[in-house]
């Protein structure tokens, strides 16, 4: 929200005649990294690409793609987008372009403010003025990336938000620099810089405008949310994929800026169809037959009994409990929990099982215990959690030895057989919560009513 009302400050308050034209492209190089620390470990590089079409003197279309290095990276449907850009009004942030930055506790979302600023006040040297929360002020005048640019500078009650250096004739932000808050406070420090403006011709804006356009359809056929930090598609979504890619190729090799996006649909699909591949492997391994006993312990160390098991219907959430990070969406665990509360008294059984790395080690152990125990109560979690501390979960088949990503949730029915094997999260109804589960536990009971 700060950082949304500082762009429509800074652009409700300059202003000048418009020298871009439609089809420029505008290539923009930029990093982020941590005012402390070893800039090298916490630096992630990116790559904007800006494509300006119906430019007048108060507006423009953006289309943009975005490529990233290191600390984490969007999947690739959050690496294009388009934007319009108001006057005043500014575009709005959810759809501006975003980096994801992994920290060690997590990821944060920051936004990468459009570079463009449409304004209606003529600059000059030491010009100043207040707007909201911000107090602006012209400090001076630089050439960068070949623009004579006026230098903004942006301030709160806390010092420097942002400094821009924009083009002096036209909308164009030729350099950001801005001080970022990320995690817990953390501050960063955001650039980038022009490095490349061509114009595309007639053919070419119409190549690649076009290539958008398939993509965002694409994207909608999808179902994607934006900023969705899920890297993992669902059977129905890889199926639509493994058979519009290909159709798709011709139309985007005709629109050079978007062949990074591409390669990375195509390169991620692979991966993922292969990946799908070794959980149908496992799946197939395990489903119909009786889940070996393997060692669990509760929060308190003593080994747990799986005689409870028997003559219920039980469900297994194998998931790396802990408070921090507390990445959306927990596992899903809260819906799951909703789901025990309704079936309890039918004869089901829930079972958290922590499969944190860190339990396999004595001295380690106890703050993961610890861990899991803070955030069963912050969650208000019903149902018991146990803990893998000898890494039983290899034994069962362990999807992330075929790179995907827990949780996985097995059920087994009243004689102890696996009736169910999922990895990943399910689909959320808004009534039912999570309604495939919530049917095939409704189906598992009424086989031995």
């Amino acid at each position: 929200m700060f950082l949304h009302t500082l762009t429509l400050a800074v652009t409700a308050a300059l202003a000048a005649p418009t020298a871009l034209e439609s089809g420029t492209h505008l290539t923009f190089r930029g990093k982020i990294e941590a005012d402390k620390g070893d800039p090298v470990i916490t630096r992630k590089t990116f790559e904007l690409n800006c494509l300006l079409v119906d430019v007048t003197a108060e507006s423009a279309t953006v289309y943009w793609t975005l490529s990233e290095e290191g600390r984490g990276n969007w999947l690739w449907t959050d690496h294009f987008g388009r934007i319009q850009v108001r006057g005043p009004s500014g575009a709005e942030p959810e759809q501006w372009p975003a980096l994801l930055y992994q920290r060690d506790a997590g990821k944060s979302i920051v936004p990468v403010v459009p570079p463009l600023l449409f304004l209606k006040r003529t600059l000059d040297r030491d010009t100043n003025w207040e707007e909201g929360k911000l107090n602006f002020k012209v400090t001076g005048s630089q050439r960068v990336a070949s623009h004579n640019s006026w230098i903004v500078r942006a301030e709160n009650r806390y010092g420097h938000k942002r400094t821009v250096w924009r083009d002096k004739s036209s909308p164009l932000v030729a350099r950001v620099v801005e001080t970022v808050f990320i995690g817990q406070g953390e501050q960063f420090e955001l650039q980038y810089e022009l490095a490349q403006t061509k114009m595309l011709n007639a053919t070419e804006l119409a190549a690649t405008t076009g290539g958008f356009e398939i993509l965002f359809r694409l994207r909608q056929q999808l179902r994607r949310q934006p900023r969705d930090t899920r890297m993992v598609w669902s059977a129905e979504q890889l199926g639509l994929l493994r058979k519009q890619l290909p159709t798709l190729a011709k139309p985007i090799s005709d629109a050079p800026a978007l062949a990074t996006v591409f390669k990375e649909a195509e390169r991620n699909t692979k991966i993922q169809k292969g990946r799908a591949g070794a959980i149908d492997a496992l799946q197939e391994k395990t489903m119909g037959k009786p889940l070996l006993s393997f060692p669990l312990v509760d929060s308190r160390g003593r080994a747990f009994d799986q005689q409870a098991w028997k003559n219920r219907v039980t469900i297994l959430h194998f998931w790396r409990y802990r408070d921090k990070p507390l990445e959306e969406p927990y596992g899903q665990i809260a819906y799951l929990d909703f789901l025990y509360r309704k079936h309890k008294s039918k004869g089901i059984g829930v079972y958290g099982i922590n499969v944190n790395q860190r339990l396999q080690t004595t001295s380690s152990r106890r703050p993961a215990i610890l861990s899991a125990k803070k955030l069963t109560a912050f969650m208000n979690l019903s149902y018991p959690v146990l803990h893998d501390t000898e890494g039983v979960l290899k034994k069962l088949g362990d999807p992330r030895q075929a790179g995907a990503k827990l949780p996985l949730v097995i059920v087994l029915d009243q004689t102890g057989k696996v009736v169910h094997y999922h990895v990943g999260h399910y689909p959320v109804d808004r009534l039912l919560g999570l309604k495939q589960l919530n049917d095939l536990v409704v189906k598992t009971l009424k086989t031995t009513e």
